[in-house]
């Protein structure tokens, strides 16, 4: 029995050695074999020779893919290219979707058509923009596009440049609200651009702005701007708390309130439009409000004792408190254009809200139109025809409203200057523009006044219907100087004639106003004319100062009150005279030193002409010219101290 279980023994342990011979060397090592061999020598007696077939770098032989990169399979049709299979896999008809089936494969015959979204295809293929297109350039182009973006590609400005040439830098802009901050080449304002940089290409520059923090400036501007006002009142030109801040204005009716705060009121209340621009840093915001402008009021105009003053535009200088004691002003001159529209040139912004003003002191201010002598054609033919006649009144109206003028006078010198008198129909149509402009103006305000100046003397007064043009006006201004002859030396503006002795002709101040009422012009609408102006000519006869004599040249040379006053009449009693004729009621000069005679007005003979003009139920006086009288006013001082 015992020997039964030896040879058992021994044959199972003969067949473990066997086994283990196939796997182990004589070095005691597991073979590991590579294509059928170990690398101790030993062949695999199993190994069948083969192509490998690697899956994820290994072939079921144990040979590994020394070209593998581990990688996440992308299976096209089930089979990634490393040669491993999709276990998913289901064998299907491709359904090609933009060229490509959900399982991978692609349309071997597709062809792309980009459709963008937002300038994108979903293809991640971005659209062309229309920058892009602005700046593509031909081959070999010499010439070049630079273009400004001033905001959001809204605006575009370009300019041409040649090339390696640079482009000039445009003037700085502006935006309401914004700080300019520079020319960038991109949109996100990272990259200043150079000016210095030669062109090569188009490119686009951006302007780049910072938002300016928002600063309430309502309180400064309700500070600074009443919210009625009848008098003028200053517009501050920088902020009364930061001299660095400056202030400009802009009036949405500065015939009303000018952009410095002269306030000139209409005939109405009138709501006028204040905007205040603050600017800060090179930068502005505005403020606006409204404000009520009280109107101007006037008293009546009393026969008698009125006073209209002519005052011209190349004297204006503002008003002394006695020229202001006048109840009208003329302001001189408007002119009358080729196309019958007043031309207002010689009546700068200065000199319109410097004359106008008085109309805050209850002053009127008239409108005074020119047309003398030549200059009188586009009078004439602004007259001529009703059309032009139209024409020309609504200008007229257009002006007098827009300025706050309390009506017009005409200076129209003189209808018939081109014709014979008797000829001529610019008698008629000056009573045609006297009756039509008389309604278009008080069809716009009854209080609207409508005057004209008409020459006195024996002559002047032919050439008007006097009894029909003065219905339609309010007053006649009597031109009661200048009456002097240029073959004697006589007087031009004397009181009473004195035929052959002190005047030419019989028709001085109270002859002329008795040719007028026997015209029919109502005395109360006569006006009679006041010199603040002489007139001398030279040689003269010695006798009785000149008066009467023969005149030698027939010249006469204007002289203002002011210079008669600085070099006559100081020095009267040395080689001056002054005479007083009790006849014609008129002074005059005689200067033995130059041989002058000097024809003139002063104190005296203008109370003289006051008290006959109110004795005879006259309308007033009236003078030319404000500004020719003395620095210290002496002639004014006069009119107003005789027409208390």
């Amino acid at each position: 029995m015992k020997l039964k279980y030896f040879l058992i023994f021994t044959i199972c342990l003969g067949v473990i050695l066997s086994s283990g011979c196939n796997n182990k060397c004589s070095n005691n090592h597991e073979h590991f074999y590579i294509e059928g061999k170990c690398e101790c020598g030993e062949t695999d007696p199993n190994y069948v020779p083969h192509i490998h077939n690697y899956i994820e770098g290994k072939c079921e032989c144990g040979e590994t893919d020394p070209n593998y990169i581990p990688h996440i399979h992308n299976y096209i049709e089930g089979k990634c290219e490393c040669g491993e299979t999709d276990p998913n896999y289901v064998p299907h008809v491709h359904n090609f979707v933009n060229g490509k089936c959900e399982c991978g494969e692609t349309d071997p015959n597709y062809v792309h058509v980009h459709e963008f979204v937002d300038g994108k295809c979903e293809c991640g293929f971005e659209e062309e923009s229309e920058i892009d297109k602005l700046l593509k350039d031909e081959e070999g182009a010499t010439e070049f596009r630079v273009y400004f973006n001033y905001m959001d590609d809204s605006e575009y400005v370009m300019v041409t440049v040649s090339l390696n040439k640079v482009v000039v830098r445009p003037n700085k802009p502006s935006r309401d609200g914004f700080k300019f901050l520079g020319w960038y080449t991109d949109e996100s304002g990272t990259n200043l651009y150079n000016f210095n940089t030669p062109i090569t290409k188009s490119i686009m520059l951006y302007a780049i702005w910072e938002e300016i923090p928002f600063v309430d400036y309502t309180y400064l501007l309700n500070e600074i701007v009443p919210n009625v006002v009848s008098e003028d009142f200053e517009l501050y030109r920088r902020n009364p708390y930061n001299d660095d801040i400056h202030l400009a204005w802009v009036s949405s009716d500065p015939q009303t309130i000018s952009p410095t705060g002269i306030v000139i009121p209409g005939d109405e209340t009138e709501i006028v439009t204040l905007t205040m621009e603050v600017i800060d840093d090179g930068y502005s915001t505005f403020f606006s409000k409204d404000v009520e402008v009280e109107p101007a009021t006037f008293n009546e105009l009393r026969s008698g004792r009125t006073i209209f003053g002519y005052y011209a535009s190349y004297n204006f200088n503002g008003y002394t408190e006695d020229q202001l004691k006048c109840n009208v002003i003329n302001l001189s001159f408007a002119y009358v254009t080729y196309d019958y529209k007043l031309d207002m040139n010689s009546l700068n912004e200065q000199i319109l809200y410097g004359a106008l003003a008085a109309r805050k002191q209850g002053v009127r201010v008239v409108l005074s139109i020119q047309g003398y002598g030549d200059e009188s054609k586009n009078f004439k033919d602004a007259a001529s025809t009703p059309e032009n006649r139209a024409i020309f009144i609504k200008n007229i109206v257009d002006v007098v409203d827009k300025y706050h003028f309390n009506g017009v006078d005409l200076d129209w010198e003189y209808p018939g200057w081109f014709t014979p008198l008797k000829k001529d129909s610019d008698a008629e149509n000056y009573t045609a523009l006297c009756q039509e402009l008389n309604t278009a103006l008080k069809e716009k305000n009854p209080d609207y006044l409508l005057t004209a100046a008409i020459p006195g003397g024996a002559e002047g007064f032919k050439r008007y219907n006097l009894a029909e043009c003065s219905k339609y006006l309010d007053y006649i201004h009597l031109m009661t100087y200048d009456l002097e002859a240029s073959s004697k030396v006589y007087h031009h503006t004397a009181l009473y004639a004195n035929v052959g002795k002190g005047t030419a002709t019989d028709a001085a101040v109270k002859e002329s106003v008795e040719i007028f009422k026997l015209k029919g012009v109502p005395a109360e609408k006569i006006v009679v004319g006041i010199a603040f102006y002489g007139k001398y000519t030279t040689p003269v006869s010695s006798t009785n100062g000149g008066l009467g004599s023969d005149s030698k040249t027939g010249k006469y040379t204007t002289l203002t009150y002011a210079r008669i006053k600085s070099n006559f009449l100081n020095r009267v009693g040395d080689t001056v005279t002054e005479y007083w004729d009790s006849i014609c009621y008129a002074p005059y000069l005689y200067d033995s030193a130059y041989n002058y005679f000097i024809t003139y007005e002063n104190a005296r003979s203008i109370n003289e002409k006051a008290k006959y003009m109110r004795k005879n139920g006259l309308g007033g006086v009236m003078i030319w010219e404000l500004g020719e009288d003395s620095s210290d006013g002496e002639l004014m001082a006069a009119v107003v101290s005789s027409m208390r």
